[in-house]
């Protein structure tokens, strides 16, 4: 057992034996009745106690232990956090003493975050003596930024710098595809639903090569794991905080009033104009031809209707407020290849539904959703 960790203990003991003696008191005034201590566990306690200062945490550090320490291999600190720039491990002064004097065993710094203070510390081990160091203003920020990611970021940044395996520094998951999860700037918004490794992979290898992570009690960050180090994390600019709320917002709403799958035609991954179909996207469709789909339309589905035909229409009955049919249309149907497809939702004119009853009634085309 670590010193810290016994002292928190001895700690939380006197104020579990303290709640004792208070009860025993009221009990011996209240008349007879069942004495027992408190159910409060320990460790609740524990997490109660504020941790200890940077300074007081180094001195529980002990160079002659961890020179008795043998060096583990570097996948056991698959979920610690890095400061990519130096390479050394970030830990805080609420980490268990062990863990730390082993990282110095195996790395011979380590950064230590003072979470109340939002300061850091660097440490060095070497001769059997431990220094205190400081970093300068662009190393702390990067320190404290990167202490605070989700343990799923380092072990995707770990495994992206390491090519020659492919499991390192853990079985890694499969690729999840992020087309249809919310974009900003053409970039996926990873909210806390969707951060699992197999998604983060995902936003890694495709598209931008780059997420926007949102955690509940966290600043949403830019991540781009596949970047130089000093740009691996980054907080968001106004301009970007607003489009990601407007992403979401309007995700959601689309989502709702017509179909999820339709709701990532406008605010998921941007389609790219191809070359191939520009002259059959800018040419009249005759009823039978026109592309017609109802909620469960694959995303691919669409995206095929609208590169060849820049338009398709969409039938949900399931909900009635909004069961159609709607007409999806390119505002950019000729755009210049490569740039992304602009579609616009339009309500059917009385003419339009006049003519495709027409057609249903003499072809028997039958109406999806």
């Amino acid at each position: 057992m670590t010193r810290l960790r016994l002292l928190l203990i001895l700690l939380a003991s006197s104020l579990l034996l303290s709640g004792f003696c208070m009860a025993t008191n009221n009990d011996n005034e209240a008349g007879t009745s069942t004495r027992r201590l408190p159910e409060v566990p320990i460790e609740s306690l524990l997490d109660r106690i504020a941790p200890p200062s940077a300074d007081t945490y180094i001195k529980l550090l002990n160079p002659i232990r961890i020179s008795g320490l043998n060096k583990l291999d570097r996948k056991e600190y698959a979920e610690v956090p890095f400061n990519t720039i130096l390479d050394i491990p970030i830990y805080t002064t609420k980490s268990d003493v062990n863990k730390v004097e082993q990282a110095l065993k195996d790395f011979n710094y380590v950064a230590i975050v003072d979470p109340a203070k939002n300061q850091a510390s660097k440490i060095k081990y070497g001769n059997m003596k431990l220094v205190q160091e400081h970093f300068d203003f662009e190393e702390l920020n990067h320190v404290l930024l990167s202490q605070r990611l989700h343990p799923n970021v380092h072990i995707l940044v770990k495994h992206l710098k390491s090519q020659m395996e492919p499991n390192y520094p853990i079985n890694m998951p499969d690729e999840l595809s992020v087309e249809e999860l919310p974009h900003a700037n053409g970039i996926p918004i990873l909210t806390h639903r969707f951060d699992e490794l197999g998604y983060m992979l995902g936003a890694s290898l495709t598209g931008p090569k780059m997420f926007y992570h949102m955690r509940n009690g966290h600043p949403t960050v830019l991540i781009q794991p596949q970047a130089p180090a000093h740009r691996l994390v980054r907080d968001l600019r106004r301009i970007e905080e607003n489009s990601i709320n407007q992403a979401l917002t309007n995700y959601g709403v689309y989502t709702r009033q017509y179909d999820q799958k339709l709701a990532s035609i406008f605010w998921g991954a941007p389609i790219p104009l191809d070359d191939e179909h520009q002259s059959d996207r800018m040419e009249w469709t005759t009823m039978l031809r026109y592309p017609r789909f109802g909620p469960g339309v694959s995303r691919d589905e669409m995206k095929d209707a609208l590169q060849k035909h820049g338009k398709f229409r969409f039938y949900n009955s399931n909900n009635r407020a909004n069961s159609g049919p709607i007409k999806v249309k390119l505002l950019n149907p000729n755009g210049v290849p490569g740039t992304a497809m602009l579609p616009t939702i339009e309500r059917l004119s009385a003419g339009e539904k006049a003519t495709e009853s027409f057609y249903e009634w003499a072809t028997k085309l039958r109406r999806p959703g």
